[in-house]
C-alpha cells in the first residue's frame, strides 16, 4: 500500500469562490502558499493579502 502525501498543498477552491466567502482570492483565506520556486518546497507568505487571509 501506498503511503498518502502529508505535505501542505495551496488550495483547489476557486478564485470566485474564495472572495464570495470574504477570503484572499489568491491563498483562499490560508494566509501562506506553496513555493516549489528552485526546485524546493517551501510556504511562503501570500502577497496578495500580506498573510491575513482577508479579502478586500
Amino acid at each position: 500500500m501506498r503511503e498518502e502525501n502529508k505535505e501542505p498543498v495551496n488550495s483547489t477552491e476557486s478564485p470566485t469562490s474564495a472572495e464570495a466567502r470574504g477570503a484572499c482570492w489568491n491563498c483562499a483565506g490560508a494566509k501562506v502558499l506553496i513555493s516549489e520556486f528552485g526546485g524546493e518546497r517551501r510556504e511562503v507568505t501570500c502577497r496578495t493579502c500580506h498573510g491575513t487571509g482577508q479579502g478586500r
